[in-house]
């Protein structure tokens, strides 16, 4: 047996069979404040693939943190071969501040592969890449959609290449895209040193998904295992096999989740979908539901417009997502005792969306460049917080949507509120003015010159005690 060679990271080495934590000293601040990047190293004593998992690139971005502490925290991560190197925060300052940037407002994602001697960003840039990514063979790097945008879990890789392909295909996620090398990027400076990256998007800013956190551990895991740096026990197979290309999809049953990819760009027709674990249904065209879909979590996505003609119930959460128009027809329903959240690019036209009512209750969220209601009656929409980011933003036809007799919700338009608890609101002035109110009818007498009046001046209840008062100037 040959011998394995030592690791070295900065000044410290890691030997065969040794599992080390570490913090790479990174360039200072401006205060002169030393900051580091934490580091995690686990080696087999058998020699193998070199492995880093990274997260944080962007500070605002913390499933990937997530992943990476519960992929070392596994008491069953058993390492068989080769070497894992760990690092959870990238852009340690970005994550303090809960930014994207660097403190000099830089993107460290468009900054590799940087230098020594650049800016604060391209020094911790040429850190990164000289002493974790230059020294293995594969990576993944784990991102997240922006603030207030989720993004279905998704992997971007050079799939032109043979063994990258190989790699996305073994993650095992509903969306697999072949995204161009973009200036500046982490993936454009690892290629030129030969380590192969997959990026893994899943999720969005500032929030923890537990599933995108599941299904990137799920991932990374599964990747390793084709590697052979880990045994086959205890990690979950592939979920999506088949990539679709079908005009007509329909499925029942099953106690697990459905997860499909369809590359194509061809209209796609589902029937329906039921299982009691998670469905998620991505194409590249238009996505007509015909059916019904039921499952603990219902995803779906589609690369042009989207028609809903059935009902869609899900448990923890519904998210409905198209390029072009969505458009639920009359008499579609959308239902979630969690979340429910629609983006149009385009066109964003509801009907029926029920979820938790009551303060506080579940989310609706709305985000589109215009948004119209296929609703015959007003109060289509039941929840305890309606959220809306409008492009062409209609309060009142927002308002008229959302119910106000089922429960107390909130309601805000592109940051702002309208009218709070509006069941409450409405409420107050039914009372202020109901003949019957236990509150006292308030009564505004007309102004008689200055005529003294005979009651007093001021707020004086009138004689009988009928529950009026009148105000007498």
């Amino acid at each position: 047996m040959s011998r394995i060679p030592s690791l070295f990271i900065g000044d410290t080495e890691i030997k065969a069979g040794s599992r080390v934590k570490l913090s790479l000293t990174s360039a200072k601040l401006y205060t002169d404040t030393e900051m580091s990047i934490p580091v995690e190293v686990i080696r087999a004593k058998r020699q193998g693939p070199t492995i880093f998992i990274s997260a944080a690139i962007h500070g605002d971005e913390l499933n990937g943190i997530e992943i990476v502490r519960r992929l070392l925290a596994s008491d069953t991560f058993k390492l068989t071969r080769g070497t894992l190197i760990a690092v959870p925060m990238v852009n340690v300052y970005g994550m303090l501040t809960q930014s994207r940037y660097m403190p000099d407002r830089r993107d460290l994602n468009r900054s590799f592969p940087g230098s020594s001697k650049g800016s604060l960003t391209g020094r911790l840039a040429n850190l990164f890449l000289t002493e974790i990514v230059s020294k293995c063979d594969y990576g993944i790097d784990l991102h997240t959609g922006a603030i207030h945008r989720s993004n279905l879990p998704q992997v971007r890789a050079n799939l032109a290449d043979e063994d990258t392909l190989s790699l996305a295909k073994a993650f095992g996620v509903p969306v697999l895209l072949n995204a161009n090398l973009r200036d500046g990027s982490l993936r454009q400076a690892a290629s030129e040193s030969g380590t192969r990256i997959l990026l893994y998007e899943a999720g969005e800013g500032l929030r923890f998904d537990e599933m995108a956190v599941r299904a990137g551990l799920a991932g990374i895991l599964r990747v390793m295992r084709g590697q052979d740096m880990l045994p086959a026990k205890g990690i979950a197979r592939v979920s999506n096999p088949l990539d679709v290309d079908v005009d007509t999809l329909g499925a029942s049953g099953g106690s697990g989740g459905v997860y499909i990819n369809n590359r194509g760009t061809g209209p796609l027709t589902v029937t329906g979908l039921t299982g009691n674990g998670g469905l998620a249904l991505a194409t590249g065209g238009d996505l007509d539901l015909n059916g019904d879909l039921q499952g603990r979590s219902v995803e779906l996505a589609a690369g042009g417009d989207l028609t809903q003609r059935g009902r869609i119930t899900g448990t923890d959460r519904v998210t409905v997502a198209g390029n072009g128009d969505v458009t639920m027809v009359s008499g579609a329903h959308t239902q979630s005792t969690g979340q429910v959240y629609y983006r149009a690019g385009q066109t964003l036209t509801v009907n029926s969306l029920h979820t938790t009512t009551g303060l506080p209750g579940g989310i609706v969220t709305l985000e589109a460049r215009n948004l119209r209601s296929n609703a015959t009656e007003p109060g289509s929409i039941r929840a305890g917080q309606v959220e809306a980011r409008l492009a062409k933003a209609d309060s009142e036809r927002l308002y008229e949507m959302v119910d106000t007799t089922n429960g107390k919700a909130r309601v805000f338009l592109n940051g702002r509120t309208l009218g709070g608890k509006i069941v409450e609101d409405a409420q107050f002035v039914a009372d202020l003015t109901h003949p019957q109110s236990a509150l006292p009818r308030v009564m505004l007498n007309p102004f008689e010159g200055f005529q003294p009046q005979t009651t007093g001046q001021g707020f004086q209840p009138v004689a009988g005690d009928n529950g009026e008062w009148h105000y007498n100037p």
